[in-house]
């Protein structure tokens, strides 16, 4: 989920998204160019699974997808 969407940013989005519970169960990563600590508390307190901040090197954001989907088959 990118934190600067428009019209409504990410950490909203997600909000929403939690609320619901169609969609409660579905992991969800922050990506963002904000790496300030009060950005990176924003989205530690929506409840990202995980946040990664550009720019990221895709092999580690692949290996933070599959740490994450990991969490979510066992």
């Amino acid at each position: 989920m990118d934190i600067s969407l428009p019209g409504m940013d990410g950490i909203e989005a997600t909000r929403i998204l939690q609320s619901q519970s169609r969609t409660r169960a579905i992991p969800v990563i922050g990506i963002s160019a904000a790496a300030m600590a009060d950005d990176l508390e924003r989205a530690r307190d929506v409840g990202f699974h995980a946040y990664k901040t550009k720019p990221f090197q895709i092999d580690e954001f692949l290996h933070t997808i599959h740490l994450v989907m990991d969490q979510f088959s066992a």
